[in-house]
């Protein structure tokens, strides 16, 4: 598997249990490593999946970007503090802490979306609202 170039794709609607588990689907899990990074991006109410060496790829596409050093180590301030490593068990399940819940606005009813190098893990209800908001522009 190589998951550094793996693609993702398509909207899947999944849920979320009283103690964070999420499911991962059975169709993301075969592209997916047993164990995936999930980044909380500033003003962004969703979570960010990668793999680890998607994130790290990223993160060098990012640096490139930047103008300055210090342009950069402000953006990985706002981002590594709150990176979260998590073990996809046996049963496809991971586990989001009610930080990272709190942060994404998550409830029951999730939309785990595909974005080509990575994943979004929404609320179902913000993930149509910020849909039908991008359709509008």
């Amino acid at each position: 598997m190589n998951t550094q170039s793996a693609t993702f794709y398509g909207t899947f609607h999944i849920t979320i249990d009283l103690r964070g588990r999420v499911v991962m689907p059975a169709k993301i899990r075969e592209k997916m490593p047993n164990e995936v990074m999930l980044v909380q991006v500033p003003q962004t109410p969703a979570l960010l999946i990668y793999t680890e060496s998607g994130l790290m790829g990223h993160f060098e596409v990012i640096k490139d970007r930047f103008k300055s050093d210090k342009s950069f180590v402000n953006l990985m301030r706002d981002i590594c503090p709150f990176l979260m490593r998590c073990q996809i068990g046996a049963d496809g399940r991971f586990l989001v802490t009610p930080y990272l819940r709190q942060h994404a606005k998550l409830k029951r009813d999730c939309a785990l979306i595909g974005v080509g190098d990575h994943l979004e893990l929404w609320d179902r209800t913000e993930f149509q609202s910020a849909a039908v908001g991008n359709s509008a522009q």
